[in-house]
């Protein structure tokens, strides 16, 4: 297909301005980009549509070329369409008109997909036009759709999780309180997310514990994980709660520690069930009678 074919006939000889050189280089820039590139005048009426235009949106060029670029988009992406040509064709002296925008383009069939459209001002044949860059979003769409999946299904997880699961972020403040933490503590989670851990620490650590535990704290911020072990929490009435804690950094996608989690496990019915196993073995120890099993 030849250049005429993506061209209005307005357009299809030589560009003004422009070397016998720079002309190939523009014509072949524009042929060969992967991404889609419109040319339109200030109404909007597109001059120049490219190969990755066609696959796009499935019209072939002479059924664009000399129509309004808003026929490229969904219905209901065309109104906010207009309203940046009027803005970008307002008079600006200090600089020109660029944007980058999210949009709903629309395919021959009626099928519609997400569209990244970034515009720019720029002048041809002595007149004003816009070049505008499109950029198919769709994998991107579908990658933000299973993120957010993933996140949902993991917070549901944390969520009916028998172990009290509270993460913290870096300057201490509770960034989480899951349903098993607020049953084993006894305080909801909106009255203790948001507080500071060095606000905390009276309310739920036995004070010959808060040297140790601050030391924990201090260890998972700086990148290492905490193996569990057995200690002591205060439950909001006071009793206390022999648990199985282990604490972890949370990092991002770069490796950067940017929170900490806990897990706590509320072992009081092991110990009960030790404590009962210790006594009978030593009612077996100490009996007077030969027992034998």
């Amino acid at each position: 297909m030849n250049w005429q074919d993506h061209t209005s006939p307005s357009l299809s000889g030589q560009l003004p301005g422009l070397g016998e050189r720079d002309h190939a280089l523009f014509r072949i820039l524009i042929r060969t980009s992967i991404d889609g590139v419109l040319v339109m005048d200030e109404d909007g009426t597109v001059l120049i549509y490219n190969e990755a235009c066609r696959g796009l949106f499935q019209h072939a060029p002479e059924s664009v070329l000399g129509n309004k670029a808003n026929m490229l988009l969904a219905f209901s992406s065309r109104a906010d369409f207009r309203d940046w040509i009027a803005k970008a064709s307002a008079p600006n002296e200090m600089a020109s008109f660029s944007a980058l925008y999210e949009v709903h383009g629309q395919r021959k069939d009626g099928s519609q997909f997400p569209l990244q459209v970034a515009l720019r001002e720029g002048e041809l044949e002595g007149k004003r036009v816009f070049l505008a860059v499109l950029h198919d979003l769709t994998v991107l769409y579908r990658a933000r759709m299973e993120h957010d999946e993933e996140k949902a299904y993991l917070a549901l997880i944390i969520e009916s999780a028998n172990d009290a699961i509270i993460s913290y972020m870096l300057d201490g403040r509770v960034r989480s309180w899951n349903r098993a933490a607020e049953q084993m503590f006894g305080y909801k989670a909106e009255e203790i997310v948001g507080a500071s851990a060095e606000n905390l620490i009276p309310l739920f650590i036995p004070k010959d514990l808060v040297d140790s535990e601050t030391a924990v704290f201090a260890r998972a911020l700086s990148g290492e994980s905490i193996m569990p072990y057995e200690t002591i929490r205060l439950h909001r009435n006071g009793t206390p709660i022999p648990l199985m804690i282990s604490v972890a950094p949370i990092r991002d996608g770069q490796g950067r520690v940017v929170g900490i989690a806990r897990n706590a496990r509320d072992i009081r019915e092991r110990r009960a069930y030790e404590a009962q196993h210790a006594l009978l073995s030593d009612i077996v120890a100490s009996s007077s009678d030969a027992i034998i099993s």
